[in-house]
């Protein structure tokens, strides 16, 4: 009976195989084991070979053993899975693995088979892929499908399959995966097999909290942004399917509450990019933003208060690590959003973190963002005079990224200053200012009218004594005529200059009003003083030596403190320097070293001094020609501060003569002498003079050490203390 059965199984009609399945089914049950052991390895012969055996061909074979599935699935399958699954699988094993798990879906046996059966289909991918065997790679890939797609539909079966699924996409951190393209195929099918599931489950299926896949959702989202941060081309692109097809299975509704782990996930894996790795790459892909963006949107529409937060912050983080070429197809959908709810009722953190974002697009994108210039115009203008500070300094700051795209700033200034005479609020004129400030520094502020130039100058004149009184306000109003004297003609600039020339007849605070604004033509249009006439130049460096000259004015350290910033920033501009040469540079040198000297320091107090200290240590070590004159007299003077009890000075001191002497190493790739400690102890009487023991001692304890540690790799330059007294005015990172 058993051949009888056997060529009944591989007969052409339907009818003879469902009937010799039904005998074969009896006889297992009346005769048992044994019959599997008479029918079936002959099957699977014919099926592994490409001859017929005993007039059975493979595709006969397979047709019988799909009859035996379908009623004897628990008994033949152990049996098929050995020779079916060796790996690599052909072509035609999975087709076979396919059909028959197709015939005996649900089938408890197979069920718990399969994450085997998955993992040997991902061991064989490699070869086929090495191989160029698009067809067995084809093969696989629809076997994948049908495995998940069965696993789908039972519970345990699902959860074992995403066990296996969450260890083949793992690896070690120290494996390259470009370098190990097995590991590399394994994660990439994986991320595969995961979106065939999602496509099995379908559009909406993973409701959260009321659905099997639901609860995989928050693992999967993070597994798979890790993944699009690899440098694995083929693990990025599998990745980035993997998750456009997990993000369509979570209900639109369920958005909102997916915002705080995506957000957190993309901060994580973002944060962790290799040093120079300025963009994640699955977000440059084509559509890379495409699956997130829905959940931020969905979030910042309808979410909470920190859910809208945390929807615009991921946003301006996708934004950020996005390439502006992978960013162009998605300007609209980020923009519209944030435009349509960024005028209404919002806490504080929540619209400045619109407007942050909103100033990053125009940073990023800004070719993409024109058509929304108006808009935006309109709304940063409207919050400088909000009552929060915080959606203040976002207004402003995003109006500066917003201003060089503007082809006529006219209007603006216009706009700004009638704004800035009608603000109740110190705090809204300072943002007001702010802006002011962006436009008179922006590249196209060349196209301002005299009108805009004169409403510029005089804007904040005649403010309230509050407003004055706020160094923030001072600082911006200075750096705003420095900028302005860069824009107006030159020889315009050159009288506003010159009406802040410092007299003897000032009092201090007119002094340090007055020099602040020197200060801030130096630094934002040096040009204007290195190619004028002499006399600007040096009338500039007699306003330094008339406020470094002690007065017995309580107010003034203040209009010191500015002459010092003045004659550092002079002194540090190679322009300026070169072209007034001593006539500019040594007497502000003179006036500083007055500052430190023992026979004159008494009239400075401290910060004046370690201001002072700081500016000759930057000016020794950035422009050593300068200094070098006086190079003697400096040392001097600082030496007698290196044991001072107040610890910034003494560092400053010890700093000053350490480059003073050019005994450290230099950025430049000077690494040091001791040329200038013995010329300097020539100068003073040798080693035996009283100043020569002093500085050879001390070179010796300290300033030798200090200088071997300029030459170490770790060295952290100290540029950061040349300033005793930065900008009150700090902008705020957008």
């Amino acid at each position: 009976m058993i051949p009888l059965v056997r060529r009944g199984l591989c007969d052409d009609d339907v009818m003879v195989r469902e009937a010799a399945a039904t005998a074969f089914n009896s006889l297992q049950q009346t005769v048992g084991p044994r019959v599997i052991d008479l029918v079936v390895p002959p099957l699977l012969n014919a099926l592994t070979t490409t001859d017929s055996v005993d007039g059975i061909n493979a595709e006969n074979a397979l047709e019988a053993l799909r009859e035996l599935m379908a009623v004897r699935a628990n008994v033949v399958f152990p049996v098929l899975i050995p020779t079916l699954t060796k790996v690599p699988v052909t072509e035609f094993n999975a087709r076979a693995l396919a059909s028959l798990i197709q015939v005996s879906a649900g089938n408890n046996t197979l069920s718990k088979r399969l994450p085997q059966i998955l993992l040997s289909l991902f061991d064989s991918m490699p070869v086929h892929l090495a191989a160029g065997n698009e067809g067995a790679e084809a093969a696989l890939r629809e076997t994948v499908r049908v495995i998940v797609a069965s696993a789908s539909q039972d519970e345990d079966t699902l959860e074992a399959l995403m066990m296996q699924l969450h260890e083949s996409v793992k690896y070690g951190e120290s494996v390259d995966l470009n370098s190990t393209p097995k590991v590399a195929s394994r994660v990439s099918e994986a991320c595969f097999a995961l979106e065939a599931m999602c496509v099995a489950f379908g559009p909406n299926s993973a409701a959260r909290g009321r659905s099997v896949l639901g609860s995989h959702v928050s693992d999967w989202l993070r597994i798979l942004i890790e993944l699009m941060a690899t440098d694995s081309d083929i693990v990025v692109r599998a990745s980035w399917s993997a998750l456009d097809a997990l993000c369509k299975t979570v209900p639109k509704d369920d958005f909102d509450g997916y915002v705080g782990p995506v957000s957190r996930f993309v901060h994580n894996v973002t944060e962790s990019l290799p040093h120079g790795v300025k963009t994640l790459p699955g977000f440059n892909l084509a559509k890379g933003v495409g699956p997130l963006l829905p959940i931020y949107s969905q979030g910042l529409l309808t979410g909470s208060a920190d859910t809208k937060e945390r929807a615009v912050r991921g946003m301006a983080r996708l934004v950020r690590f996005t390439d502006p070429a992978a960013l162009r197809p998605f300007a609209t959908a980020i923009t519209g959003p944030l435009i349509r709810i960024v005028g209404d009722r919002h806490p504080a953190n929540v619209k400045a973190a619109i407007l942050s974002t909103l100033g990053l697009l125009l940073t990023q994108i800004s070719a993409l963002m024109r058509p929304f210039l108006p808009q935006l115009q309109r709304t940063f203008v409207r919050g400088l005079v909000e009552s929060d500070d915080i959606v203040r300094q976002r207004a402003a700051a995003a109006l500066a990224a917003l201003i060089p795209l503007q082809p006529r700033l006219d209007p603006l200034v216009a706009e700004l200053t009638a704004s800035l005479k009608q603000a109740p609020d110190v705090g809204m004129k300072i943002a007001i200012m702010r802006a002011i400030r962006a436009v008179v520094r922006a590249p196209n502020a060349g196209s301002l009218s005299l009108a805009s130039t004169q409403a510029i100058e005089l804007a904040g004149a005649g403010e309230t004594a509050a407003c004055t009184a706020d160094p923030r306000w001072r600082a911006l109003r200075s750096s705003v005529f420095g900028a302005l004297c860069g824009v107006v003609a030159e020889d315009a600039a050159t009288k506003l200059v010159l009406q802040q020339v410092v007299e003897e007849t000032d009092d201090a605070l007119e002094q340090a009003t007055k020099l602040s604004y020197l200060a801030a033509v130096l630094a934002e249009a040096p040009k204007l003083v290195a190619s004028s006439a002499a006399e600007l130049s040096e009338k500039i460096a007699a306003s330094v030596v008339v406020a470094l000259t002690p007065r017995g004015d309580i107010h003034q350290p203040q209009a010191t403190v500015q002459a010092i910033l003045v004659a550092k920033t002079a002194l540090l501009n190679r322009d300026v320097v070169s072209s007034s040469g001593s006539s500019i540079a040594l007497p502000m040198v003179d006036a500083l070293i007055r500052t430190v000297d023992p026979t004159t320091m008494s009239a400075f107090d401290l910060d004046s001094q370690q201001a002072a200290l700081a500016a000759l240590k930057a000016a020794a070590k950035h422009r050593y020609t300068v200094i070098e004159p006086r190079r003697d007299a400096l040392v001097h003077a600082a030496m007698s501060h290196v044991r001072d009890r107040n610890i910034p000075v003494k560092l400053a001191a010890e700093r000053c003569v350490l480059y003073a002497l050019r005994l450290a190493r230099l950025p430049e790739g000077f690494e040091g002498s001791e040329e200038g400690l013995a010329a300097y102890v020539e100068n003073v009487g040798g080693p035996t003079s009283d100043k020569g023991k002093l500085v050879l001692d001390y070179q010796r304890r300290v300033l030798g050490k200090l200088a071997d540690s300029t030459r170490e790799l770790d060295y952290t330059s100290d540029d950061e203390d040349d300033l005793a007294n930065k900008d009150d005015d700090m902008e705020v990172d957008a």
